[in-house]
């Protein structure tokens, strides 16, 4: 689905209901496995999420935050999802080493 893959979770939700019929019996276990998913992607490309946005692009009721984020030690306070810090979510060093700064390419092109 190319709402799931440009990750407009919302989107890929209200589309789903009207493909659930088609899978049947297996729809639980390919939500279950879409959540996590979506979970995973959320904690590799966020620090912090409005706990309503994280509610609707999992397509849960925001009381069950906790409980589908705990593999990812995400937690759920004060109306966000705050996921640990690290180094695909912007959290963790600036730079790996070897790495080269944009202003050193520049003087390398002069």
């Amino acid at each position: 689905d190319s709402a799931l893959h440009s990750a407009q979770f919302p989107l890929f939700w209200s589309s789903w209901e009207a493909k659930k019929a088609l899978v049947g019996g297996a729809a639980p276990k390919f939500e279950e496995a879409v959540r996590s998913t979506i979970a995973q992607q959320l904690s590799r490309c966020v620090v912090s999420v409005a706990d309503k946005d994280a509610a609707e692009a999992l397509n849960v009721p925001a009381k069950e935050l906790s409980k589908i984020l705990a593999a990812y030690q995400a937690t759920v306070a004060g109306g966000k999802v705050t996921f640990p810090h690290n180094e695909t979510n912007n959290g963790g060093p600036a730079k790996k080493a070897g790495s080269v700064s944009l202003e050193q390419l520049v003087k390398l092109q002069q």
